[in-house]
């Protein structure tokens, strides 16, 4: 069976001093992802499935609104 998950925004309640991270409404941490910037296009990287992978900013917005 495939649930569909929340899409309500993440409001952000509190951040945690001198560190990256944000703590959301419903409990949840995040840590701000930087992205790199390769010939004017933003990548970030991320670990998909426990492999480093640098994925482009458009396909990163596809794919989360897809989700």
């Amino acid at each position: 069976m495939i649930k569909k998950l929340n899409k309500d925004k993440a409001s952000i309640v509190a951040t945690i001093k001198d560190t990256p991270y944000v703590v959301s409404k419903d409990g949840r941490v995040f840590r701000e992802l930087k992205p790199t910037v390769i010939q004017e296009r933003h990548y970030y990287n991320v670990v998909i499935e426990g492999v480093l992978r640098r994925i482009p900013k458009t396909q990163l917005i596809a794919d989360a609104a897809n989700v």
